[in-house]
């Protein structure tokens, strides 16, 4: 495998594809299931309607990297990966854990995030548009400018219990739509009313 090269159909699983070279290269309709990734440079990379469940990307550079249409189901994305400007568009990364890694400015949209694990991230000025955040684990999770709007927002902890065991809230810093707001208020147990005249 080579730098800048285009890949369809392939079938990589559980292969050992580890300290490639692989920046700038194009991947359709590949499948990476198991697959060793670890320390590779994807810099710049586009998998498109590829399957990267459980794969392994430790040490690896993705920086500018794009995903459309992919599986990355049960990932875990670790704090030695670079992840900047990197791109995902309609992926499945349910059950993905990102605990603890800077997620900031960066992008997912329409993309399934079911069960996965954002606790301990930091989310400054990221974008969700439109994703499923149904149940993920925002614990400790650090949220400025965050974009959640369009997202559903079902079984999202709204409050966490600090060192001093004081209920702090968890959403500070958040950005939502007005129906979203509706939403979070009922989960909290305050009814919106509009005023009547």
């Amino acid at each position: 495998m080579k730098p800048g090269e285009k890949y369809k159909g392939q079938v990589f699983d559980e292969q050992d594809l580890s300290h490639q070279d692989l920046a700038e290269c194009e991947f359709r309709d590949c499948s990476f299931v198991n697959c060793n990734l670890t320390n590779c440079k994807l810099n710049s990379a586009s998998f498109f309607s590829c399957n990267l469940t459980n794969v392994d990307m430790a040490g690896s550079n993705l920086f500018g990297t794009e995903f459309t249409e992919c599986k990355l189901l049960g990932n875990k994305f670790t704090s030695d990966l670079v992840l900047k400007n990197a791109e995902f568009k309609k992926c499945n990364l349910s059950y993905a854990i990102f605990r603890g890694i800077d997620l900031s400015d960066m992008k997912f949209e329409d993309c399934l995030f079911v069960e996965a694990d954002l606790s301990l991230t930091n989310l400054e000025r990221a974008c969700f548009l439109n994703c499923d955040l149904t149940h993920v684990n925002f614990q400790e999770t650090k949220f400025l400018q965050t974009d959640l709007r369009g997202s559903n927002l079902t079984g999202m902890n709204l409050v966490v219990i600090g060192a001093s065991g004081v209920k702090q809230g968890n959403v500070k810093g958040v950005i939502i739509s007005s129906q979203q707001f509706r939403y979070l208020a009922e989960e909290l147990g305050i009814q919106v009313l509009d005023v009547v005249k």
